[in-house]
């Protein structure tokens, strides 16, 4: 798709006060031009592009927040929170198919019987082809637009940066097959922080992160939408995505839980593990989100009095462990919320 990145009235600048005309929308995604997604935003009309948040319960949007354009580069009325920018990205991930994140996978008693399991539904926000697009699109975030550098060796990756005017936040939200991780960078009462970028602090947080989360997991490739391009050219003629065997694939993150997908001939995944881990600190709060909404690490919570058997006898809750990686930052002051979801 073609459209213009030119001034527009009452709107915004770009980050480099440059206008550079007609644009795809690829290379538009790529070096993050706010007059194209504003634009876009104002010709779906906030109402309907507002609804897709609603869908994946975005907690604290405002009735405002579909009548002003703002919202179409992160201006909402009250925010949004790392979890919930890391799960509205796994839903693109996820081929447009929302899962809402729970810590628990199930809870037995002292003898095994399952007394609780809770469903975990889906709702499908965005179509399949969309979302398989997009991720191609964020692909060339990473590889040549403003999260240039912050690939995962041999893993594929897809992700967006995001930086406020002023420097008062910077956001990176990414993800691989296995997960997804959103990281702010931020103080609570807000401030500008020097150098702030989303393809810097947060983006090398991210990226410092998941690649110690992927350690020991096999590079898996991105489903292919049924055309799609291989270079940021789209003058060049589309590589059409060709149909592939079926096959067992198993996804076990962390050790605990392995998540078993059938890859249908038009190469979809309905991946079996979803999971999700949160730690906070003064610098950084992280949670992870697999595909299916889950939260990772195993906690042993007892549902009868224990019994000393020398054996385990209180019931268990089970949740698919993730070991909190160091994170190495940057010598300044700010709060940062990272939070990563496993597809």
């Amino acid at each position: 798709s073609i459209l213009v990145d030119e001034k527009v009235e009452d709107g915004p600048n770009n980050a480099d006060n440059s206008f550079a005309g007609p644009i795809t929308l690829r290379k538009a995604v790529e070096i993050s031009k706010n007059t194209v997604a504003w634009k876009l935003f104002q010709e779906l009309k906030p109402e309907k592009c507002i609804s897709y948040l609603e869908k994946m319960q975005f907690s604290r949007l405002d009735e405002n927040d579909k009548k002003y354009l703002a919202a179409s580069i992160g201006g909402f009325t009250h925010g949004v929170s790392t979890l919930e920018m890391a799960k509205g990205y796994a839903t693109i991930e996820n081929d447009g198919a929302y899962r809402d994140p729970s810590c628990i996978l199930r809870i037995t008693d002292a003898d095994g019987k399952l007394i609780y399991e809770p469903a975990h539904s889906e709702e499908m926000v965005y179509e399949q082809e969309a979302c398989r697009e997009m991720t191609n699109i964020m692909e060339g975030v990473v590889t040549r637009g403003t999260g240039k550098g912050l690939t995962l060796g041999e893993m594929p990756c897809a992700g967006k940066t995001g930086t406020t005017d002023d420097y008062n936040d910077g956001w990176f939200v990414g993800f691989t097959r296995y997960f997804t991780t959103s990281v702010w960078v931020g103080y609570d009462t807000p401030r500008t922080i020097a150098g702030l970028s989303g393809g810097m602090y947060p983006g090398r947080i991210w990226q410092d992160y998941m690649k110690k989360i992927h350690e020991d997991l096999p590079p898996k490739a991105f489903r292919k939408p049924a055309q799609y391009y291989d270079s940021h050219e789209e003058t060049q003629a589309p590589v059409v995505a060709q149909p592939q065997q079926q096959q067992v694939v198993t996804n076990d993150v962390g050790g605990a839980v392995d998540g078993v997908g059938t890859q249908s001939e038009a190469g979809t995944v309905d991946e079996g593990v979803n999971e999700a881990w949160e730690q906070t600190d003064d610098w950084v709060d992280e949670t992870g989100i697999t595909n299916d909404g889950r939260l990772p690490e195993v906690v042993e919570v007892p549902v009868q009095p224990p019994v000393d058997d020398g054996g385990d006898a209180g019931g268990v809750v089970d949740m698919t462990p993730v070991e909190t990686p160091p994170v190495e930052t940057p010598p300044v002051d700010p709060g940062v919320v990272d939070q990563t979801v496993p597809q």
